[in-house]
């Protein structure tokens, strides 16, 4: 497979609660958070075509009440070679495909992971930095955090998300850039889980067989990449 167990959980040191990717007590919330090759290949990860992402809920105030934890929610993925943000105002603003087209989400796990199966598969290509972006509004408020980081270990600006926010009942995103009013970029980011389809079998070369009478054969091969078992 892509990804030891097909599926599993970025983590970081200092792990913590965050308000990201959606922030709470806002209608609206755009965020985009950053996850760089170095760290993913660092956990196993390799080049493959991601299928679902998942964020775990720390907290949700309110799991009753649909209109209040029920979000409509977009999602777009990127390779891209930015690492870090340098203002609230320096969004990605080229390079996303969207993924996830405006699907209602229960944001209400409270304890559990929050899964966004996308309606396209995203195709990271091994070697550059993973960019994910999130619009998400609701009518209601609810409080809420996820499991995440913070990436400013040694007093560094690191600040590899950037989320915009406000209440209202309409909010945009053209051009990569939120219609939202409340800006900021953080050295925080929501721990997430990369879910990687399986990987097609690679064909052999070189395949020969030999010594073949009624009950036996001997076979010979090269490996097609990089695999160690055959089935």
């Amino acid at each position: 497979t892509a990804v030891p167990e097909n599926c599993q959980e970025f983590i970081a040191d200092n792990s913590t609660e965050q308000a990201v990717p959606v922030y709470t007590n806002y209608k609206g919330t755009y965020s985009i958070q950053i996850y760089t090759a170095a760290e993913l290949a660092a956990q196993g990860y390799a080049a493959g075509d991601i299928e679902s992402i998942a964020f775990y809920q720390t907290y949700c105030s309110n799991t009753t009440t649909v209109e209040k934890y029920r979000k409509t929610t977009t999602v777009w993925m990127g390779n891209v070679s930015k690492d870090v943000f340098t203002s609230s105002q320096d969004w990605i603003t080229s390079g996303l495909t969207e993924v996830m087209s405006a699907t209602p989400v229960d944001f209400n796990k409270n304890g559990d992971w929050v899964d966004l199966t996308l309606d396209n598969p995203f195709t990271w290509d091994g070697t550059s930095n993973i960019a994910v972006a999130v619009l998400a509004f609701r009518n209601g408020y609810t409080e809420m955090t996820f499991r995440g980081h913070n990436d400013d270990y040694s007093g560094t600006d690191e600040s590899r998300s950037i989320i915009a926010y406000a209440d209202g009942s309409s909010w945009t995103v053209t051009g990569g850039v939120p219609s939202m009013s409340n800006k900021y970029k953080g050295s925080w980011r929501a721990n997430i889980k990369f879910c990687f389809s399986p990987e097609a079998c690679r064909p052999v070369t070189n395949l020969v067989v030999d010594n073949i009478t009624a009950t036996s054969a001997r076979a010979r091969w090269y490996p097609g990449d990089a695999e160690t078992k055959w089935f």
